[in-house]
């Protein structure tokens, strides 16, 4: 039994793929939580009550309490339409989350499709709701999470920042010296 998912950003992507997900499942078990604000807030909120998701998807606003809300979580959703390297996406492996989100800008170099998350094409609502219900199976959600924990300490972990700090301090020191 999956407790449902959260998601960050645009979720424009998440409606639509929501609505497939709903239709192949015939019911609306599964509660999405929704973080994040901005000037087009009011639109998606009128978007999800348009498509009927509003029992199922809660937008929850600025958050200061996201360990929690990862904690509650069984997946984490970004469906962005483009990308920088998103924080959010980090965040959520961090706590040992399965990222199923859009292969858009710096999604990609983080997310390993079938690895630690799910890749899915910007626009492909089908597609995005197949990753969806893929993540219904707790083993591979577990599977998954785990590579996605892996995969954040590896490198974006306090380790990983320190050694590349020294590895960028080095250069600086050889370039310094080199142009004496």
């Amino acid at each position: 039994q999956t407790r449902g998912c959260a998601s960050a950003g645009n979720a424009t992507g998440s409606f639509a793929a929501s609505q497939t997900l709903d239709a192949r499942r015939g019911q609306r078990s599964r509660v999405g939580h929704h973080v994040g604000c901005g000037v087009v807030q009011p639109q998606r909120e009128a978007q999800a009550a348009r498509l009927g998701l509003g029992p199922s998807l809660r937008f929850l606003g600025a958050r200061s309490d996201m360990p929690e809300l990862f904690a509650a979580a069984d997946v984490f959703v970004l469906s962005s339409l483009w990308e920088g390297m998103p924080l959010s996406v980090m965040e959520a492996m961090a706590a040992g989350k399965p990222v199923v989100c859009t292969a858009v800008g710096g999604s990609r170099e983080i997310v390993q499709d079938g690895v630690n998350g799910l890749l899915v094409a910007s626009g492909d609502s089908a597609a995005f709701a197949d990753a969806l219900i893929s993540m219904a199976d707790p083993g591979r959600r577990s599977a998954f999470g785990k590579r996605a924990a892996e995969t954040a300490a590896a490198q974006f972990g306090l380790d990983a920042m320190v050694r590349a700090y020294e590895k960028l301090y080095e250069e600086l020191i050889f370039a310094t010296r080199k142009n004496r």
